[in-house]
């Protein structure tokens, strides 16, 4: 097996991997050590190595994230399985049913989240993290589409999305007064308070204008239009957080319109949201473990 942190050739890494590996620090050594670990780990579960590798040194982000979501998920006893080829990240057997899970990261991107400006915190608004998540369902979502007119995922299987924002370092203040997943899939908005019944609630917000002065929906879950995603994981853990466990940081909201629903309390870990309609409103259920 290969070594995770090798600097000899000579390409473009990625800063924060060539930090890590570069760096003599006691973090850093621990911080090679742990993500070492995992590899291994991953490689005994089929993966193909020259391809993640390869991956790692120039996308950080999004390939640790991949890792260490899956190497936790076997931690806690899961059958998994990393599918060589065009296929979905994470392969879960459960007994007859198969739940496959694409991993994805919310990157900066160029016209999207600038949370600093000079070392200085900018003003923070929720649209802007959520224009990053909508956008990345929607790219999953075409690979989904792809991979069920393939054959590769099966008709009766579930289909998740694990998002982690750890390369942005503020989602947990953008969604102080509600998970931004909700507030970017079932179109909920701003905070409003009544002075007459004293009751908080959202308002609903179906869409935001991006950059371009384009209408971008922030409801997809609000119709069957994604009915092939069954839930979407979301997760705020960072690859400097490396004592931490995937359940400090694990968010399951469920599809209401899913046409193969996963079980409620699968995982047993995080924080669970499972949509329900009462009368003329929609609601969470929220289970924590």
């Amino acid at each position: 097996m290969k070594e995770l942190f090798d600097l000899s050739e000579t390409i473009n890494y990625h800063p924060a991997y060539e930090n890590i590996a570069r760096e003599k620090s006691s973090l850093a050594i621990e911080a090679k050590s742990f993500f070492q670990k995992l590899y291994k780990k991953y490689v005994e579960l089929n993966y193909e190595e020259n391809n993640f590798l390869d991956g790692i040194k120039k996308q950080w982000y999004p390939r640790v994230w991949e890792l260490y979501f899956t190497i936790e998920l076997m931690e806690l006893g899961f059958d998994i399985s990393c599918p060589k080829g065009n296929a979905p990240d994470v392969k879960i057997q459960n007994g007859n049913q198969i739940i496959w899970i694409e991993c994805a990261t919310l990157s900066r991107g160029n016209n999207a989240v600038k949370e600093y400006d000079n070392c200085l915190l900018n003003t923070l608004y929720d649209e802007d993290y959520i224009l990053r998540i909508t956008s990345t369902i929607a790219s999953k979502y075409k690979q989904i589409q792809s991979h069920i007119k393939s054959g590769i995922i099966g008709s009766d299987d579930i289909v998740l999305i694990a998002i982690n924002s750890g390369e942005l370092t503020l989602t947990e203040i953008a969604q102080i007064d509600f998970p931004l997943i909700q507030k970017a899939l079932y179109g909920i908005g701003s905070i409003t308070y009544s002075f007459t019944t004293k009751e908080v609630s959202n308002q609903s917000r179906l869409n935001i204008e991006n950059h371009n002065n384009r209408k971008i929906k922030t409801n997809y879950f609000t119709t069957d239009e994604y009915k092939n995603i069954s839930g979407i994981i979301f997760s705020n853990w960072k690859s400097t957080e490396i004592e931490k466990n995937l359940s400090e940081s694990f968010e399951l909201t469920h599809n209401l319109f899913a046409k193969n629903k996963l079980q409620e309390v699968f995982f047993k870990i995080g924080t669970e949201y499972i949509p329900y309609i009462n009368g003329n409103l929609g609601k969470f259920k929220k289970l924590a473990y």
